[in-house]
């Protein structure tokens, strides 16, 4: 918990609110999604988004985080380059074959860096299950990870989020926050892309569904909630 946001509130483009409704999401920010592990999934620029998140988490009350904790032998799995990446057929908890990453126990599992949170959700840990989305177990989003539940108990309100990769986990981690009526600010520059179009497009598609856009934490400040008053 940031004491430091007591009494202050978060200014963002477009709206604020005091901070103590706020958390700061580090979505799947690991090393399997960094050239720390280049057999794995790595997304340029993934290892250098940890400053960035840093300074999100300085506008939030609380900090959270998601991450990857595959298993072995799970159905998604191929050594082949050609395949990763494709449609993956007949197994409804997938949806593409992707590369092994993330398993637990390896450094892809790991984050960089390690940082004090106040709640966090392991995710992917069946085999025949890949979810992107922090919120759900399951693509078909049935199964909660918890973590929507422990924001509504905590009155979370707005999300800051940041995280691997913007096209998928990201993305999908927005969609299912904002499907919850919550407010999304995705900081783009703690969400590189695997893929710089499929970045793209997914910012495109957020944004129409009401996520807010930040370039940086730099477009965010805090104020004293009883100098607002004063000057109302």
């Amino acid at each position: 918990m940031n004491t430091n946001v007591e009494g202050k509130r978060l200014v963002y483009p477009g709206g604020s609110v005091p901070a103590q409704f706020v958390a700061s999401h580090d979505n799947d920010a690991q090393k399997g999604f960094t050239l720390l592990c280049p057999t794995e999934l790595p997304v340029p620029d993934g290892a250098d988004i940890g400053a960035e998140l840093n300074r999100q988490a300085e506008f939030a009350m609380y900090r959270t985080w998601s991450k990857d904790a595959h298993g072995v032998n799970s159905t998604w799995e191929t050594d082949d380059p050609a395949r990763i990446g494709a449609p993956l057929e007949g197994v409804p908890g997938v949806d593409r074959y992707w590369s092994v990453h993330a398993r637990a126990g390896t450094l892809g599992h790991e984050l960089p860096p390690e940082e004090v949170y106040d709640f966090w959700v392991p995710k992917g840990t069946e085999r025949n299950h890949h979810p992107y989305g922090a919120c759900y177990q399951n693509r078909t989003e049935t199964i909660s990870t918890g973590l929507r539940e422990w924001y509504w108990y905590n009155d979370v309100q707005v999300v800051l989020l940041g995280g691997l990769a913007l096209e998928y986990c990201v993305a999908t981690t927005a969609k299912q926050l904002r499907a919850l009526g919550f407010t999304v600010i995705l900081n783009l520059a703690a969400s590189p892309a695997l893929n710089p179009a499929d970045g793209k497009h997914a910012v495109a598609e957020l944004k129409a569904l009401g996520v807010i856009m930040i370039d940086s934490a730099a477009e965010l400040r805090l104020e004293d909630i009883a100098q607002t008053i004063e000057l109302e």
